[in-house]
């Protein structure tokens, strides 16, 4: 109820910020949508202006998620981080899949798939297990694009970075959800359990798939910016850590005891934003007043 209402109008016009962090997520994340698809006092929806919109956002998650993963490649121990473009002409051929991104780390890769699915309210909530198992099976295709990468750079990796592989690597497969995922010891099982049975991401040196959102993303960048551990060291970390089936967010506060700030890289757009904002709200209190 709070996150889609975070804020209370009081009698005498006054608004009540419940939560701030919730109230950001409300304005900008993906809450904005349900507004949009199922308007609010029973008003028609726009399909196609609602569909569109969605799309676009569904996008600029993605392209947003591309850049957070280039900052971390750029300012860690990484040697480069490789798109769908290099991917795809280093690893032609009629029906080659291949994950998003992937980061060389000389002695490992790290190789992910970005993905706007969106698990069902059912699915979320438990309270449908054949929504489960659909939304789910829609993820284990998604780590078949991983798994389908790792295949071809163990076979030819040197067609993508142009030097022959040194020694045996390490490969972390991750999904990036970029509409949230609820990480927890039953969903994280289950899914990788479906993923070994279709045979998928198994083999020496292939650690079990992670499942991270758009904002642990950001965490790690943040975390990596002012000296902490990068995405490798997270990764590497957490999957022989008490919560290697919790979500990556609760291995790095409750297990590691780090509390990771915004990135650097945003403060300069997040101030311009805020800035907007109270310009417009003064705008709008101002026009009250002239009515009055």
């Amino acid at each position: 109820m709070f996150r889609r209402s975070p804020v209370v109008r009081l009698a005498d016009g006054r608004l009540l910020v419940l939560d701030q962090e919730l109230l950001i997520d409300r304005v900008f994340g993906w809450w904005p949508m349900l507004d949009i698809k199922k308007p609010p006092n029973g008003r028609p929806a726009d399909k196609a202006r609602s569909d569109a919109a969605e799309g676009c956002l569904r996008h600029l998650t993605e392209v947003a998620v591309t850049e957070v993963l280039s900052s971390i490649a750029g300012a860690g121990t990484a040697r480069r981080m490789y798109g769908d473009a290099e991917l795809r002409a280093a690893f032609p051929g009629q029906g080659q899949k291949i994950t998003d991104a992937v980061i060389d780390y000389g002695d490992a890769w790290v190789l992910v798939e970005v993905t706007a699915v969106r698990l069902r309210q059912n699915s979320v909530n438990a309270a449908s297990e054949q929504a489960q198992i659909d939304d789910m099976d829609k993820l284990v295709k998604k780590a078949r694009q991983i798994d389908a990468t790792i295949r071809a750079l163990k076979k030819r990796e040197h067609q993508l970075t142009g030097l022959r592989p040194a020694h045996r690597k390490t490969f972390y497969p991750v999904l990036v959800m970029a509409e949230g995922f609820p990480a927890n010891p039953v969903t994280l099982t289950v899914l990788r359990e479906r993923v070994r049975k279709a045979g998928l991401l198994t083999g020496a040196g292939i650690t079990p798939l992670e499942i991270l959102d758009a904002e642990e993303v950001e965490m790690i960048e943040a975390l990596q910016g002012t000296g902490g551990p990068g995405l490798r060291e997270i990764l590497e970390g957490k999957r022989n850590a008490d919560l290697y089936r919790a979500s990556v967010r609760d291995y790095i506060i409750r297990e590691r005891g780090l509390n990771p700030r915004r990135p650097r890289r945003l403060e300069p757009l997040w101030e311009s934003i805020l800035d907007a904002a109270a310009r417009r709200h003064q705008a709008i209190a101002s026009q009250d007043e002239t009515d009055a």
